[in-house]
């Protein structure tokens, strides 16, 4: 056996993170448009999108909520930035990646704990939530905070 430095190897580990996007809420990002339709859940087709019609149906155009519209443009931001973007629930989603990804996207430099129960990320100044100045700010203005979550705290262990 050598003597390994196991401090280096944690260093070059690319490791998998996973964030939490929080979106603000609708009222403080979307001006209110009587002509836009009411937000439908679990829908996430751009604005103006036609949907194919049913047999004998004439084509019709589908007016998209602005929010449902800016969370889909928020994702596809982040899936064109190189992250894995998971399904949204409620009013967020999360971003996952590479270590790699999330420290050049966000200029930042991420510690993961491996001695606690779900590995918690941080930044060097030991804060879970991302920076939004990395952002354009038409996403600033949708997203309220992108956080790594906690360490998993199980009753009856210690931490």
């Amino acid at each position: 056996m050598s003597d390994l430095d196991h401090s280096d190897l944690d260093r070059n580990v690319d490791r998998w993170l996973s964030a939490v996007v929080q979106l603000r809420p609708v009222e403080e990002r979307a001006p209110s448009d009587e002509s836009v339709a009411p937000p439908t859940p679990n829908i996430a087709i751009p604005e103006g999108i036609h949907i194919a019609p049913a047999p004998g149906e004439a084509t019709r155009e589908v007016k998209v909520p602005v929010a449902v519209a800016q969370v889909a443009r928020t994702k596809q931001f982040f899936a064109n930035s190189g992250f894995e973007v998971h399904a949204p629930v409620g009013s967020t989603f999360s971003i996952g990646g590479k270590q790699s990804v999330f420290e050049r996207f966000f200029d930042v430099e991420l510690t993961v704990d491996e001695t606690q129960l779900g590995s918690p990320v941080s930044t060097a100044a030991g804060e879970r939530h991302l920076e939004l100045a990395a952002l354009p700010e038409e996403f600033q203005a949708i997203i309220q905070s992108i956080t790594f979550p906690p360490a998993v705290q199980v009753p009856g262990l210690p931490l």
